[in-house]
C-alpha cells in the first residue's frame, strides 16, 4: 500500500544458519521438514524490504526482550 509502514519485530540470529536459542525446538522440526529452513538475519530482512521497494527507517532498535524492532516505509 503506498505510504505504509512495515514493522518487523523479532529475534533475529546474529549470524546466517544460526536460530535464536529460545526457537531451537521450532527450528528444528521445521529443518525436519524442510532442509533448507532457516531464520533470516537483519541484514538479510533489510535486503527484502529494500527489494520490495521499501525504505528503511533510521530506527532500528533492540528491545527490553532482546527482540529487534526494524521500520520501513513504501
Amino acid at each position: 500500500k503506498p505510504d505504509g509502514r512495515m514493522v518487523v519485530i523479532f529475534h533475529f540470529p546474529l549470524s546466517e544458519n544460526l536460530a535464536p536459542v529460545q526457537f531451537l525446538e521450532w527450528a528444528f522440526l521445521d529443518s525436519m521438514k524442510d532442509p533448507d529452513f532457516g531464520f533470516p538475519t537483519v541484514a538479510q530482512v533489510k535486503e527484502q524490504l529494500i527489494q520490495a521497494g521499501f525504505h528503511l527507517l533510521p530506527s532500528e532498535h533492540t528491545l527490553s526482550n532482546r527482540s529487534i524492532l526494524i521500520q520501513a516505509e513504501k
